[in-house]
């Protein structure tokens, strides 16, 4: 005989029921962990004058010292410390030699300095790169180098400046126009 599946549904509502009752253990559970954590946090933050304790107290009264008459505190005076690098100093002379002049470096023996911007072996690159930092304002130069293996690189050099800050500051402001480098010394 054939069945009617119109009103039969998949879930029985007992089970509804249960997830609804589920929730209860879960609640009580929380609110004993919370009284728990609670009492460990107070026991700990209370003044331990007021922790419950079976053990006695093994506390022992502080008694004052009696008190020292004037002759006892005469008779535990320091002694006296006689010093005698006063004297010894007083007698000594010392001569102190005559400072001597230093005269500045000339500007031939001073140290130059020079911020390499790149290093490149193709000369028309070196060039165009050349080009664009002279359009951004700087001093370029590109410098020829034959290194030991017979290879001519191309320096690409801002400079020379006469002291470090101011390389610094320029490398600052090439920094600023997406290029960077680094700072050499050079001697004259």
């Amino acid at each position: 005989m054939p069945k009617d599946y119109k009103g039969y549904n998949s879930k029985p509502k007992k089970t509804r029921r249960r997830k609804a009752e589920s929730k209860k253990p879960l609640l009580w559970f929380s609110v004993v962990a919370i009284v728990i954590l609670a009492a460990f946090v107070a026991y700990w933050y209370l003044p331990h004058d007021l922790h419950f304790s079976h053990k006695k107290s093994n506390v022992t009264p502080v008694i004052a010292a009696p008190k020292k008459s004037a002759e006892q505190t005469a008779a535990i005076q320091k002694p006296a410390i006689n010093f005698e690098f006063y004297n010894i100093l007083t007698k000594q002379t010392v001569t102190v030699p005559n400072p001597t002049l230093t005269t500045a470096p000339s500007p031939a023996a001073t140290t130059n300095y020079i911020v390499q911007v790149a290093s490149l072996k193709n000369a028309k690159v070196a060039d165009s790169m050349r080009a664009k930092l002279a359009l951004d304002g700087f001093n370029v130069q590109v410098r020829a180098v034959v290194n030991s293996s017979g290879n001519t690189w191309y320096r690409i050099q801002i400079g020379p400046f006469n002291n470090y800050n101011d390389a610094s500051d320029t490398l600052n402001n090439l920094r600023k126009h997406h290029s960077d480098g680094m700072i050499k010394t050079i001697k004259p």
